[in-house]
């Protein structure tokens, strides 16, 4: 036999021991087990063994590690940041389609409404210990309640804001970066 003559015909046998596995008359299908595989993934057959286990679709958890009463205040400390951040970044795009739109009471109440889910987060900003870096900013927050006549005063206006958005973004940084440190610290402890 030539070389064509042998791949044609383990061609032809790997064909027909593919097709037997799907032909209920043959003893190769499911490799003989004649139990019904249900639609809809309910069971896997035998012959269709996983090299992982049964349970890969659930997650572990780790166990709850407490890491202190310190670790919870900065961490809770960081989000109210965060959360500044984010709260105060919307008072210029209201004030901006303010501008354009000439809608001054619809918008002043959503600022209204924004200074009041501002107003602990700002507190809390304030009495933290990067309170220097806040200077002004119960001033800029009052001087939003107005309004804004022409670009140039609301391009000033949006500068303050990023201002102490970007340092709040920096602050919580510095608080995820004495998170880390508890942690790796408490990590340590529990190793020994």
């Amino acid at each position: 036999m030539d070389i064509k003559q042998t791949m044609q015909q383990m061609m032809e046998e790997s064909e027909q021991e593919f097709k037997n596995q799907f032909n209920p008359q043959s003893d190769k299908f499911h490799q003989g087990s004649q139990v019904v595989v249900p639609l809809g993934g309910s069971r896997i057959p035998e012959s269709m063994k996983s090299e992982y286990p049964e349970n890969q679709g659930e997650i572990q958890n780790e166990e709850n590690v407490s890491y202190g009463e310190e670790y919870e205040k900065i961490q809770n400390l960081r989000n109210d940041f965060l959360n500044f951040k984010k709260t105060i970044s919307n008072i210029p795009k209201i004030h901006e389609q303010n501008l354009r739109q000439n809608q001054n009471d619809k918008e002043n109440k959503e600022i209204l409404k924004i200074l009041f889910e501002l107003e602990p987060l700002t507190q809390k900003v304030l009495q933290s210990e990067f309170k220097d870096r806040y200077e002004g900013l119960q001033a800029t927050l009052e001087s939003s309640k107005g309004e804004f006549k022409n670009k140039e005063d609301l391009t000033d206006f949006g500068f303050k804001i990023k201002k102490y958005s970007a340092n709040a973004f920096t602050d919580a940084g510095k608080l995820l970066d004495k998170m880390k440190k508890i942690k790796k610290e408490k990590q340590k402890e529990i190793k020994q």
